[in-house]
This record gives structure tokens, sequence and C-alpha cells, in this order.
């Protein structure tokens, strides 16, 4: 297997690893959103894409 495939194989692990402990420990993610909130200082998020516009239901296709 190339090492860059390899990397990447691991980095979703890690990734995927990451994900499954925050749906199980409710503190872990209360403190993730407390840190997000804390980032943002209160602004809240907004799209970068336009309100009169859609995303691509599907990127890939042509």
């Amino acid at each position: 297997m190339p090492h860059a495939h390899k990397a990447m194989v691991t980095a979703a692990k890690v990734m995927a690893s990451t994900a499954a402990r925050v749906v199980r420990d409710s503190d872990l993610r209360s403190a993730a959103q407390a840190e997000f909130r804390k980032r943002r200082g209160g602004e809240a998020y907004r799209s970068p894409m336009p309100d009169d516009k859609t995303p691509p239901k599907n990127s890939r296709s042509s």
C-alpha cells in the first residue's frame, strides 16, 4: 500500500474513532460545543453560499 494511502486510512480511522467518542460521551460533547462557541466569539455561523444559490446535488456527476 503506498504511504499516502496508508496515511489517509489511518487519518480516517482516527477521525471515526474521535467521532464515536464524541457521540458516546456527553461531557466531551458539551465541552467541545462550549469551546466552539467561545472560539466563535458569539458570532453565528454564516454560510458562504449565497442565499439564492443551492449546492449541487452530486458534485461528481457530469
